[in-house]
């Protein structure tokens, strides 16, 4: 287990400062405090909206997000939240979401610096799962199918635009004109409602 500076607000200060002053070694830096990693998954959709678009927003390259209470560190598959915020106040504060404080008690409850967020990682079995509601409605996803063989081999008739500030085609109206790749010939195309995919979760 990797060692971790003094509690409270003094080391989450002294991190700051040392973020600050050495930018050229922050992933080296990141690497000497204890971290804990959970699923994004653990996160209410709405609390986890607010943090991605924090990070969304953020400058590119940059290494270090100030919002309120929280510090926030972005990576490849999510992000880190600093649990300094937890020893420091005894009662949550108002702009800080519940799911999200007690999330970062548990972290700090380890021992943690941080407490790592990550979109790759399986949810936990002992804690809340909240599926992501960016994702399409399983209950509602359907496939496109050709009436006569039912392969997902097909084509419509398109146009599509080019779009200069995006530098890449789009697309402008899907017409009737069906074709089918099986078949080869024309086809008539059928929705057709598929299964929902199960979550996963952690054994």
């Amino acid at each position: 287990m990797l060692a971790s500076l003094s509690n409270g607000a003094t080391r989450q200060r002294a991190e700051r400062r040392r973020f600050a002053d050495e930018p050229s070694n922050k992933e080296m830096l990141m690497l000497r405090f204890h971290t804990c990693v959970c699923s994004t998954l653990h996160l209410p959709g709405e609390e986890r909206r607010l943090i991605e678009s924090l990070v969304a927003m953020s400058r590119e390259g940059q290494s270090l997000i100030e919002y309120t209470d929280l510090t926030i560190v972005p990576h490849h598959d999510g992000y880190m939240i600093h649990v300094g915020v937890v020893e420091d106040r005894a009662d949550r504060p108002a702009n800080v979401p519940a799911a999200l404080w007690q999330l970062l008690g548990r972290a700090c409850e380890e021992g943690a610096s941080w407490l790592s967020f990550d979109r790759e990682e399986l949810p936990c079995s002992d804690l809340p799962v909240y599926p992501d509601d960016s994702l399409p409605d399983p209950v509602s996803a359907i496939g496109i199918r050709c009436e006569a063989c039912g392969s997902a081999d097909v084509e419509r008739d398109a146009w599509a635009q080019w779009n200069e500030p995006a530098q890449a085609w789009t697309l402008g109206s899907v017409f009737d004109a069906a074709f089918c790749n099986v078949c080869e010939a024309d086809a008539t195309l059928i929705e057709t409602p598929l299964p929902p995919m199960p979550v996963e979760t952690a054994a």
